[in-house]
């Protein structure tokens, strides 16, 4: 649904699409972008240390992540099962 690809956008630029996703007000495409976040940050687990480790201070895309991942409580339970999903 998003169509994003590691060739075709810098992983910033896909982070903060797939966060924009993830607070949707539909929980379908909240879920969709939540699964493909989750698969950008483990193809991309190299840079996302390197943004992590550094820079600093911390990217802002990284801060965004971390309040995407742990939104508000009543979609952080789904947040959190979709992105722990193997």
């Amino acid at each position: 649904m998003f169509g994003l690809n590691s060739r075709g956008s810098d992983f910033s630029t896909q982070l903060e699409h797939l966060q924009s996703g993830a607070a949707h007000d539909s929980q379908e495409v909240r879920q969709l972008a939540l699964v493909q976040l989750r698969d950008l940050l483990h193809g991309n687990q190299e840079t996302l240390h390197s943004m992590l480790l550094g820079n600093e201070p911390v990217d802002r895309c990284i801060s965004r992540l971390v309040n995407t991942v742990g939104g508000p409580t009543n979609v952080e339970t789904l947040n959190l099962k979709v992105l722990l999903q193997a």
